[in-house]
């Protein structure tokens, strides 16, 4: 019996282990080597006293290092939402890379026209020419919708396409969860954005030339045009800029608001080197997106240290395939310089997790994704985001040899594409029949089992009554 309860046990032991097992596998296909950084000891910086996340108001924030394009923290940075007149950000992007600042803007009837009644503007009037540098002034400082419309219909020809450009543009700097209808930011139900999508907007407009002069800008006179004989005189009513609320560092900001948006804030700032990209979304009060964002920029030029990784931190792969011509190669997958990465004071490098992607299917173009991931758990996420970075690696490639050279880190040589990783579903098939094969084992064995058993009542009921016999034999004797 105990035989009987020992294989019941292992098969209990190997029906939990099978899942995990075959999930394990079917994950290698796509991960192959995961490990933690170097032995490092968190650095407290002593003129900044340890801090986490600041409590926000908006319900959507975004914290980037501009350089990098890292993202420091987050607070519900995914959720999709309105983004207001921080929609003109995309629209002076996409103006400065296709148009030149000398170009004359002609207003159009639905350029001028097609604004809310009571929404900002500059009071361009049909057929009105101002350059393309002016509209720029109007649409950052003034947050113009007439002048965001114009340059839209100058550099597409209509409204329409250009926000099909804005878009376009937008998941160019990976910002995938942006939709743009319209180049101003008014309401309409399917123009959505997010604070992680609006700081990568922005860090691609703040890498474009001269776009931060524009956002920075506290005041500016358009000249008199063709229709206009006065000066427009306009000053900046977003108090980072006109220096009603301080931000050290100041590099470009822009705020929006409607009534389904709230407030929403993109800013920019420099300090010592560094530059970080604040976004704060659907703020209620109007001073929370102020407080929101000088909180954010002080928590993260103050709480985070850089640290620069080797590439012998990361893991690597080698990888023999056959390319179209039939021919075998190696390809190498290594990061091949140093990666600068920026952690909060209290996390050190042995809480990362360096993890090496690749496709399964070895070929060429597919090797090409593969790419180093850095995250950190989930306990830290109370101080900064949990994806650090994900690395592109770029494959060397050569002639494959015979033999390929033991593996530096474990002496492991890398298996030829034709054992290439074991598909999920086939593990997960050798798992279900191997079980049903114990299972029938063990139904064997108990049907074994309780044939010996009634074999050994038999015998003891036999020996029963012969003792009952002799018994009866001797009492009548």
């Amino acid at each position: 019996m105990r035989v009987t309860t020992a294989l019941i046990i292992v098969l209990a032991l190997l029906l939990l282990v099978s899942p995990s097992v075959a999930a394990n596998a079917t994950a290698t296909e796509l991960t192959l080597s995961t490990q933690t950084g170097t032995e490092d000891s968190a650095q407290i910086e002593e003129s900044f006293p340890v801090a986490y996340a600041p409590a926000l108001q908006s319900l959507s924030a975004c914290l980037m290092d501009a350089e990098s394009g890292q993202i420091l923290y987050g607070k519900d940075m995914d959720r999709v939402m309105y983004p207001a007149s921080i929609t003109k950000i995309m629209t002076a992007l996409l103006a400065l890379e296709k148009g030149n600042l000398s170009d004359v803007i002609t207003m159009s009837h639905e350029a001028v026209f097609s604004i809310e009644r009571g929404s900002s503007h500059i009071a361009l009037d049909v057929g009105e020419q101002i350059t393309l540098n002016d509209a720029l002034y109007g649409l950052a400082i003034s947050s113009a919708n007439d002048a965001a419309n114009g340059i839209a219909e100058h550099i597409s020809g209509s409204i329409e396409t250009f926000a099909v450009l804005m878009t376009e543009r937008a998941a160019e700097a990976g910002a995938l969860n942006t939709h743009f209808s319209n180049a101003n930011g008014l309401p309409d139900p399917e123009h959505v954005t997010t604070a992680r999508d609006m700081a990568l907007i922005t860090r691609a407009a703040w890498q474009t030339p001269g776009w931060s002069t524009y956002f920075s800008t506290e005041h500016y006179v358009i000249p008199p045009t063709n229709i206009q004989p006065k000066e427009r005189a306009m000053y900046a009513a977003n108090s980072f800029v006109n220096g009603e609320e301080k931000m050290e560092g100041l590099v470009a900001s822009k705020t929006g608001y409607t009534n389904e948006a709230h407030h929403t804030l993109v800013t920019v700032a420099s300090r010592n080197g560094r530059t970080l990209i604040a976004v704060v979304m659907n703020s209620e009060l109007r001073s929370a997106k102020w407080d929101d964002t000088i909180a954010l920029m002080d928590y993260g030029f103050e709480q985070f240290r850089p640290i620069m990784l080797d590439p012998e931190t990361f893991p690597s792969d080698v990888v023999l395939f056959t390319d179209l011509q039939g021919v075998e190669k190696k390809a190498t997958l290594a990061v091949q310089q140093p990666v600068k990465i920026w952690l909060h004071q209290t996390v050190k490098t042995t809480d990362l997790d360096l993890t090496l992607l690749r496709p399964s299917d070895p070929a060429e173009e597919e090797l090409a994704q593969s790419a180093i991931r850095i995250t950190i758990g989930n306990q830290f996420s109370d101080r900064m985001a949990p994806e650090v970075a994900e690395i592109p690696i770029t494959p060397v490639i050569e002639a494959s040899n015979s033999a390929l050279p033991a593996d530096e880190k474990g002496g492991q040589t890398v298996a030829p594409s034709s054992n290439a990783p074991v598909p999920g579903w086939f593990v997960a098939l050798i798992m279900v029949l191997v079980t049903v094969g114990l299972l029938i084992l063990a139904a064997i064995v108990y049907l074994i089992r309780m044939r010996e058993i009634k074999r050994r009542h038999r015998r003891e009921r036999l020996a029963q009554l012969r003792r009952n016999y002799q018994d009866s034999q001797i009492r009548y004797r």
